[in-house]
């Protein structure tokens, strides 16, 4: 796999991320003064979003975990940064899913809901600055066989 398909490809699911993270926070929204069915739908939204957050994340890794430390002087240092920023968002989309599910402190839980899309968005965003970038992730570099690593 060429490193511009791998870029398209984890550039795509970030968007698809992106959605589900307006979507819960739109959800977190509407549950602050809803009833039940509010709460569930935002529970509903979480739990797509961490899912989707756990796979990209996995899938990013495995795409990237090999190449990314060959890339430039600071590649092992993005590959430590990814991995850093990648557990600080799994924990902070778990620690609200978590804490929604529980159905108490729901203005802590519409916080967290917030913080844990914030990150998520900051994180993309660094992420397409400083290894997602086309003038990082370039096909001149060299090229991976995804299935082989």
């Amino acid at each position: 796999m060429m490193l511009s398909e791998i870029r398209d490809e984890l550039l795509a699911q970030h968007e698809q991320l992106r959605a589900l993270a307006m979507d819960a926070l739109a959800k977190a929204d509407r549950a602050r003064g809803g009833g039940d069915d509010g709460w569930a739908a935002l529970v509903e939204s979480l739990a797509r979003l961490s899912a989707a957050s756990s796979a990209h994340i996995v899938h990013e890794e495995r795409l990237l975990g090999q190449v990314l430390p060959t890339i430039d002087a600071w590649g092992e240092r993005r590959a430590a940064l990814m991995d850093e920023r990648h557990r600080d968002e799994h924990r902070a989309i778990g620690e609200a899913l978590a804490l929604a599910r529980t159905h108490t402190r729901r203005l802590e839980v519409i916080r967290l809901v917030g913080d844990a899309v914030r990150a998520l968005r900051d994180h993309m965003a660094r992420e397409e600055q400083e290894i997602l970038h086309e003038d990082v992730l370039r096909d001149d570099i060299g090229a991976i066989d995804s299935a082989g690593g």
